[in-house]
């Protein structure tokens, strides 16, 4: 275990009770209020946004009646559009399963007559979409103003005081996640290369459109902005002294839009396991170990076993007088690292990850199922040469019976081989004197 890491004082399994570390099970009509509970606070946002590109203010009491109109038409269209997502997505599904189980004449024919049978309804409800919302947006206020700059009256020489030290802290703050935005970037170009990197954002932004509900509106590209713009949008609207109106929102966007290149930049490497205790502290031992190197996986962290690390964690950050331990270490706080799909989405999101990132880690103490799957698809891929499996301190992996041995010598290692590993440009290379561990 690496001792340098907070994990190193976290207990080696589960401390939660299964009350805590179980998973809530909801009836699906309470998860669909979950969902327009997000819906109607993205609408809130973006209703703020409207409203200021409308008008060119923004003053919540006395635009009461045209923020709720701007809003129900928003979740209006988020509802119609969504049964389109709904429809891509199952067209999708069958297109992968089509290329998958079928020689290629046949599947091409195969996806030509399955594109042209969900073309048609597709087309009738979209015209049906077009003039609802154009019916709906009769009753939205129209555009009034524009984007004038708000008459600020004389403050005081406190609150220019204030706003002064509110803009100096927000730069420190800027330029500190700059560095560390330019530095990873960097990091991960000189990994993948100028056309990997960049099929790499392509690839993160769709995997980061398929996430679930408790992780789309925080994480998705753009979806995710919104908030910003909205804070931009309030704070530029109330700062009483024109030219910290626009630098300060300017200033709060610049770190919105720097959160949002965190979402979308292509892992340096990806983590394949399963979700236990053990994985997770693993996970986030090789997270600090290896960075500015980020590295992503698909463990299932609001599970019983990634419950009881984080409870695990909490206890320790509360003994370190850590503050923000029960946003930080709750299981259903959307994490950059995680790209845990929809189940339907899991083999996708796997292939284009083995394919993304420069280096793959596999965890193959435990045996499970879809391991030994995602370990065929790197075989069958040609991806076993950027690829290290973890095995157990006796060096025993689970790894396909029928995978040859040739195929994993010198991929098979230790914990701390993993930890005392380096990087260079070509990835991951372990030391002259560590080699396999079966």
């Amino acid at each position: 275990m690496n001792t340098d890491s907070p994990s190193a004082e976290l207990p080696t399994e589960g401390t939660a009770s299964p009350r805590q570390s179980g998973p809530l099970v909801w009836h699906p009509a309470i998860r669909a209020l979950f969902w327009l509970d997000n819906w109607a606070v993205f609408a809130g946002y973006t209703a703020v946004v409207w409203q200021f590109l409308a008008t060119g203010d923004f003053y919540f009491i006395a635009n009461l009646v045209p923020m709720l109109a701007r809003v129900a038409w928003l979740l209006l269209a988020l509802a119609l559009l969504s049964v389109v997502l709904l429809v891509f997505e199952l067209w999708w599904s069958l297109v992968l399963h089509a290329r998958k189980q079928y020689a290629r004449p046949s599947a091409l024919r195969l996806i030509l007559v399955e594109s042209l049978v969900v073309s048609v309804p597709l087309a009738l409800y979209s015209w049906f979409v077009t003039w609802a919302l154009g019916r709906a947006y009769r009753l939205v206020p129209g555009w009034t103003g524009g984007l004038l700059p708000t008459p600020k009256s004389k403050p005081s020489w406190l609150v220019a005081l204030l706003l002064t030290l509110l803009s100096a802290w927000l730069l420190w703050n800027v330029v500190r996640m700059l560095q560390v935005t330019v530095r990873k970037s960097l990091t991960v170009l000189r990994l993948l290369g100028a056309a990997r990197f960049c099929k790499g954002l392509l690839i993160m932004t769709l995997l980061r459109l398929r996430q679930p509900r408790k992780d789309f509106f925080q994480q998705a590209p753009g979806i995710s902005l919104m908030p910003w713009l909205a804070v931009c949008v309030v704070l530029y609207v109330k700062i009483p002294i024109a030219v910290f109106a626009w630098v300060i929102p300017g200033l709060v966007l610049a770190y919105g839009l720097m959160h949002q290149i965190s979402m979308v930049r292509p892992p340096a490497w990806l983590f394949l396991g399963t979700s236990t205790f053990a994985s997770f502290r693993l996970f986030h031992d090789l997270r600090a170990t290896w960075w500015p190197r980020d590295g992503v996986t698909l463990l299932d962290r609001e599970g019983r076993e990634g419950s009881s690390y984080y409870v695990a964690e909490a206890s320790y950050r509360v003994r370190q007088g850590s503050f923000g331990h029960r946003f930080f270490n709750n299981p259903a706080t959307p994490r950059v690292w995680s790209l845990r799909t929809r189940p339907a989405l899991w083999e996708h999101t796997v292939w284009l990850l083995i394919q993304c990132a420069p280096v793959i880690v596999v965890d193959v103490q435990t045996a499970s199922e879809y391991v030994q799957q995602e370990i065929k698809w790197l075989a069958e891929a040609g991806h076993m040469e950027k690829t290290w499996f973890l095995a157990a301190e006796d060096g025993q992996a689970s790894v396909p019976e029928d995978l040859p041995p040739a195929v994993l010598a010198g991929r098979v290692v230790t914990e701390e081989q993993l930890y005392g590993a380096s990087w260079d440009r070509s990835g991951l290379r372990l030391g002259a004197d560590t080699g396999s561990a079966a």
